[in-house]
């Protein structure tokens, strides 16, 4: 159901069934509008408060669903602060209650990074801020997916557009994939155009677009730099060029699928077949196999995927047949276009 819904809201389907569904999802855009923007006007007129943390908070999100590259703009921002010798603290929400447990794979990966750092997981990040200051010290809060979460202050409130893919059908959740109007992008203190390397001349169409709508924000531009392959199953590493030229099967089930495939192709990769998965899939052991029967049909070696699938796939991933290679790209956010400001800004928080 999950992938039906995410087909329609990004016009994928469009036979007579969907035409019928897209009209109820845009009468519940229509609701969902109201409901949001009456709560961001609580907060802009001060009826509702947000809680002070004490702490410099930096907080990353986006206006879409997924996708956007919030998190590794996080990655970037932790690596910075520890390079400092400072302490963070990641605040993040999580996207799947099982049991007494919160389960989010971008958790998984903060932790395969950043040993180091605290993550704490839940929605209610006011909470988890107080529980957390009540027996520790830190020196920022980073919170990821954390623009629309306004019950906590911010003192650097960053919004990631992906240049690719900015803003959808400009349809609000459900009948597209906005989380609120664009004019929410006035809250911003930085907009961060990601994949902006990727989006050719459209990366200037939205960059003015998104300077209209708030004109005294600093944009930045970043891309997503990869920088090479790890083996899921032994962890050994392999350079870019290793895969230059070989043919190999792809997936995916992130936000964004079409960057990833792209990325592979300029690094001149043949591709014998690409597969999508939903935002967040839980791979099964049934994935492996039929992966496995598609490199075998494809006669191919390799089979790729992003970071984020490889830390769910870490424990189904030995049942790969010999032969067959399961890896994935290590990518880094990169700002090519303001990094000296940004850094700047930063550092600044952290000297308070």
């Amino acid at each position: 159901m999950k992938e039906y819904l995410y087909a329609l809201a990004t016009d994928q389907r469009n036979d007579w069934l969907a035409q019928c569904v897209k009209g109820v999802m845009w009468v519940l855009s229509l609701m969902y509008g109201a409901i949001t923007w009456s709560r961001n006007a609580l907060y802009d007129v001060g009826v509702l408060k947000a809680y002070s943390a004490g702490i410099p908070v930096i907080s990353v999100g986006n206006m879409t669903m997924g996708g956007a590259g919030k998190s590794p703009l996080v990655e970037c921002i932790v690596r910075h602060i520890i390079k400092q010798g400072r302490k963070p603290v990641i605040l993040m929400r999580g996207y799947m209650q099982r049991s007494d447990a919160v389960i989010s794979d971008e958790r998984e990966v903060f932790d395969e990074k950043f040993p180091q750092v605290e993550v704490l997981v839940g929605a209610d990040r006011r909470s988890n801020i107080q529980k957390f200051l009540a027996a520790n010290t830190c020196d920022v809060f980073v919170m990821d997916d954390g623009y629309q979460h306004r019950q906590v202050q911010r003192d650097l409130n960053i919004a990631v557009v992906d240049a690719t893919c900015p803003f959808g059908n400009r349809s609000l959740i459900p009948r597209g994939i906005l989380r609120e109007g664009l004019g929410a992008l006035k809250r911003a203190d930085v907009i961060v155009l990601s994949r902006a390397d990727l989006a050719g001349a459209q990366a200037a169409a939205v960059r003015a677009e998104v300077q209209s709508r708030s004109k005294d924000v600093k944009i930045l531009e970043a891309s997503h730099r990869p920088c090479h392959f790890v083996n899921v199953v032994s962890g050994e590493t392999y350079p870019l060029n290793h895969l230059q030229g070989a043919r190999a099967i792809a997936f995916c089930g992130i936000g964004n699928p079409s960057a990833f495939f792209k990325t592979l192709d300029q690094l001149k990769i043949q591709i014998a077949r690409a597969d999508t998965y939903i935002d967040h899939y839980e791979y099964r052991r049934e994935d492996i196999d039929q992966l496995s029967g598609l490199a075998t049909e494809h006669q191919v070696g390799w089979v790729i995927t992003t970071q984020k699938d490889a830390v769910k796939l870490k424990q189904i991933a030995e049942e790969i047949p010999d032969g067959i290679h399961l890896v994935y790209l290590e990518i880094n956010l990169e700002i090519i276009n303001g990094q000296e400001e940004f850094i700047a800004r930063i550092d600044h928080l952290l000297r308070r």
